[in-house]
């Protein structure tokens, strides 16, 4: 391609042909080395300090848009320099909190899975609640499969507007609201996900210590500044970004087929 003998004669630039490389070194990746998911902590030992004992009795409703958000604001992601380097991080073990410099939407999904190999997601039942939702195959993970997200409402709304329209109308049963309030912690925890990797970029971007070209450093700023704009407003990035968070955000749907009724 770099040549010039690309028959089609649209020859792709040297930055798209750096991704396709960098795209296939991740997937050989995976066929020569086992790669493992670390285990997700269990919700209450993430926000115990912070929501106290009384969390344990929340709805599963409420407990699973907390265990949504948390999962990518705090573990898959972060904002604070010192996690970067720190072989604790969660989404350094599980490599879910990376770009290529020449990346202009980024996004990571958990490399393990890259082939479809299973799922993880954070547990968030009591102790109590696990054993009756084994017995009727029911577990954190039943809540995963064929999402479709409305692209449309996201793109000309943005997730700020949305959030929104989901705080002015709860709905009017108790459970109606139940499931709305889980929704507003879900899409939360989408804004820092993203907010997060804007920050990486913009970290990049600016450390001298990495050598990288002003072109890629351009890039870099660039993404910053789209996520700063995604977090609230609809377009193009958010839109393919749901490509990715789908995967992790999966409390949008209806509460029929999510929470299912043995479990709520």
């Amino acid at each position: 391609m770099t040549t010039g003998g690309y028959s089609p004669g649209d020859q792709p630039s040297d930055r798209v042909i750096r991704l396709l490389d960098y795209a296939f070194q991740q997937w050989n990746d995976q066929w020569f080395k086992r790669r493992e998911m670390p285990k997700f902590p269990h919700l209450f030992s993430c926000v115990k300090k912070i929501k106290g004992s009384g969390f344990e009795k929340a709805s599963i409703m409420f407990r699973k848009g907390w265990a949504i958000k948390v999962s990518l604001a705090r573990l898959l992601t972060t904002n604070k320099p010192a996690k970067l380097e720190d072989p604790t991080f969660f989404g350094r073990k599980a490599d879910t909190f990376n770009l290529h410099p020449d990346e202009l939407i980024v996004g990571r999904m958990p490399p393990c899975f890259s082939l479809g190999l299973g799922k993880a997601v954070m547990p968030y039942l009591r102790e109590d609640e696990t054993m009756p939702a084994f017995f009727k195959g029911l577990s954190e993970a039943a809540g995963m499969g064929h999402v479709i997200p409305d692209h449309e409402t996201l793109l000309q709304k943005g997730l700020g507007k949305m959030i929104e329209e989901m705080n002015a109308n709860m709905g009017e049963t108790e459970k109606q609201k139940e499931f709305v309030r889980s929704c507003i912690l879900a899409l939360e925890g989408v804004q820092k996900y993203i907010k997060n990797f804007g920050f990486l970029a913009g970290y990049f971007a600016h450390n001298s210590d990495f050598a990288l070209s002003e072109a890629q450093r351009s890039h870099l700023k660039e993404v910053r500044l789209n996520s700063t704009r995604a977090i609230r407003n609809g377009s193009t990035e958010v839109l393919l970004l749901t490509r990715l968070i789908t995967w992790k955000l999966s409390a949008c749907r209806d509460p029929v087929t999510l929470f299912p009724k043995t479990l709520v």
